[in-house]
């Protein structure tokens, strides 16, 4: 059971030098996790939103009967994407 001892006391040592570092919380491996996990769903949250907005931008764009270049070249989705939008729409 000593080699058990040895690795907690390792580990314990471990932790405490990356929570210095600012590697780790003080909550632990679990906690970055978490933490890294909610960061990413934030992210793709905005870029969908990000997203969401470009494609209304364009659609507005098309309604005011903006020529499909200048649509893509302000816009930089392509000219087929446009299209694709315009004919879903």
């Amino acid at each position: 059971m000593r080699g058990n001892t040895d690795i907690m006391k390792i580990w314990g040592a471990t932790e405490k030098l990356l929570i210095e570092e600012g590697i780790l919380t003080e909550g632990g491996i679990m906690e970055n996790v978490r933490e890294s996990i909610k960061e990413e769903g934030r992210q793709e949250g905005m870029q969908k939103g990000r997203q969401e907005r470009d494609k209304e931008i364009v659609l507005n764009m098309l309604k005011e009967k903006v020529e499909i270049a200048f649509i893509s070249k302000i816009t930089g989705f392509s000219k087929e994407e446009i299209e694709k939008l315009k004919k879903n729409s």
